[in-house]
């Protein structure tokens, strides 16, 4: 019975995978699909009933074994063919380690293969695997060869790593982290400011935890000008406007940490940019100016006081 099981599953797996028309190839992938990330998931998640473990592995030998001999190379194969936890860690370690030596692997099959460990940052599951999926992203970040490719995936890894910082343990929120802050540095600073304003915003309605840690991260370039010397970049002075709407948006959230965050990130911008932001401050309260003024003299070691509101007068 086991062996008919056996065989049962492999003509069905045959069957489901074979093309069924010029569009119908397994393969297919589509970037601009709002299910991409998930296009490559196991069959099986959702469920309330898993198969057994010995079920899967028998399940998923064959399938993988009809997609390497059809030209898939072994990783993506391995990865696809993976349903449980453990399956796909060790599948993502395969496909971790080429970015080690030659990573034509990756260059050639880059859409392919950045799906699955996308994807598996929302396994509400398992943190090894998110874990382990946030590493492998944050791999590829820093592989010259693969920056332009990454570069038009930056805004979904900057929204998986911001995702696993919900996760309950502290290895995982420390790695979503590293993972943020590496896809933060790695492109340019305006098109990652663009993606992280969007991400803030859908986050602003919600009570996340991680909108504190996104919030501070919008005022990184101001406070890497500050920390340099150097000016902030005219590419992100040109989204100034989002950005005040943003963090005027936080002033008022109901949470006094994410109304701090605001003021903090006025502050940095303020110290970086000088009175060239008062204008774009014009419709903050005369206790939300005074407020931001409080901080800008901390921040500046109280040598001189700073009235923001006196100075949009004048």
């Amino acid at each position: 019975r086991r062996q008919q099981a056996y065989g049962d599953h492999r003509d069905a797996a045959e069957r489901a995978l074979a093309p069924k028309g010029r569009h119908a190839d397994p393969m297919a992938y589509d970037p601009t699909s709002a299910a991409a990330a998930d296009r490559f998931a196991s069959p099986h998640r959702g469920e309330q009933q898993q198969p057994a473990e010995s079920t899967i592995v028998i399940a998923a030998s064959p399938v993988a074994q009809w997609r390497a001999e059809r030209g898939m190379p072994r990783e993506i194969a391995a990865l696809k063919a993976a349903q449980s936890s453990e399956e796909r860690r060790a599948a993502l370690r395969d496909a971790h380690a080429a970015l080690g030596g030659d990573v034509g692997l990756w260059r050639d099959n880059f859409l392919r293969l950045i799906a699955f460990p996308l994807s598996f940052t929302a396994d509400g599951g398992d943190h090894a695997l998110r874990h382990s999926a946030l590493q492998t992203l944050r791999a590829v970040l820093t592989v010259d060869a693969l920056r332009d490719q990454a570069a038009g995936q930056h805004e979904a890894i900057l929204r998986a790593a911001v995702a696993c910082l919900e996760d309950p343990f502290p290895e995982v929120q420390a790695e979503a982290v590293s993972c943020y802050r590496e896809a933060s540095s790695a492109f340019d600073a305006a098109d990652v400011l663009r993606s992280q304003l969007h991400i803030a915003e859908a986050l602003l309605p919600m009570n996340a935890r991680c909108l504190e840690f996104v919030l501070r991260e919008l005022a990184a370039p101001f406070r890497r000008a500050l920390d340099t010397g150097a000016r902030v970049p005219s590419s992100v002075l040109a989204q100034l406007a989002p950005l005040v709407d943003v963090l005027t948006n936080a002033f008022g959230h109901h949470s006094s940490d994410i109304r701090k965050t605001a003021v903090l990130d006025f502050v940095d911008m303020y110290l970086a940019l000088g009175d060239d932001l008062l204008p774009r401050l014009a419709h903050l309260s005369h206790s939300q100016l005074k407020l931001i003024s409080i901080y800008v003299v901390r921040a500046a070691g109280g040598r001189e006081p700073v009235d923001l509101c006196n100075r949009m007068i004048d």
